[in-house]
Order: C-alpha cells, then structure tokens, then sequence
C-alpha cells in the first residue's frame, strides 16, 4: 500500500532538510513513498502528537468498543465536541492529514490502501500515549487508535 511501503531513508532525512531550511521544495519529481515517509517522520517527531497527549484518553473512551464502519450518531457527536477544543494549529494540521487520508481512500483500488489500512498507520503517527516517568509506554502504540478509521470517514 502506498503509505505502507518504505522510502528511501537518507532520501526522507535530505527532504526533512530541504523543507526544514525551505516550505517551499517542490516533490513533483520525488517518489511518492519518500513523500510518505516523510510526513509520517514530521508526524512522529512532533514535540507532542496532533492529538495531544491530554485529550489522549477522552478520545480512546469515546471510540472504545466503536465499529468504525457504523458508528452511533452519539459517538460522531461526542467525538466532535473533544476535537472542537483542541488547539487551532492541532486543528488545521489534523484536518489536512485526514483530508489526505481520505484522499488516499478514495484511490483506494488502485493504492491498496483503503480507510481502515490508512487508519493503521495514520492512527499511531497522530495520537499517542505520554511516555511513563521510567520511558516506558502503557500499551503498543500501533494499536493505540485502532478505530482511528471513524475519525477519517
């Protein structure tokens, strides 16, 4: 699948540079999967995720037990109401990677990379637990938004 598949690392590291020193690079001729890997290395080296470490376990309760594929109107709403409050900057970057995710979905026949894969790797680049006071993590944080799939439809 298209956010599946490993760029090139010295590749990503050199396109992490450029846009660091530059926003504006143009990737047109770049491969897709450097592309890919290098959002998902912005996404994981941020300070604290896009879904903020404090709203963490308020978002984990309210898609606990949630089929993504059908979720009730209360489980849309309340989520609503939790990511309403994040901060703006939260906000507009989550809206754009989601709107990407969807875009991803939408090709989906032809990336392999349907809303609930684009969940899976998405989900843990987005929202993650706080690390414990001894480093350690309370859970697999590739599993920590299995229902992410709800929050990109």
């Amino acid at each position: 699948g298209l956010l599946r598949v490993g760029g090139s690392v010295q590749r990503i590291s050199e396109i992490k540079e450029a846009i660091d020193l530059c926003w504006d690079c143009d990737l047109s001729e770049e491969n897709v999967h450097n592309i890919t890997g290098t959002l998902k290395l912005f996404l994981r080296e941020l300070d604290e995720p896009v879904l903020p470490y404090a709203f963490f376990d308020d978002i984990l309760h309210i898609l606990d037990g949630t089929d993504a594929e059908n979720p009730p109107p209360d489980t849309l709403s309340s989520l609503c109401r939790v990511l309403s409050t994040l901060p703006e900057d939260n906000k507009r970057l989550l809206l754009r990677v989601l709107r990407f995710g969807a875009l991803v979905d939408s090709h989906s026949c032809n990336n392999r990379m349907p809303r609930a894969n684009v969940a899976t790797v998405l989900g843990p680049n987005l929202a993650r637990r706080p690390r414990r006071a001894d480093g350690g993590i309370d859970d697999d944080p590739g599993q920590a938004l299995a229902d992410a799939p709800l929050i990109i439809r």
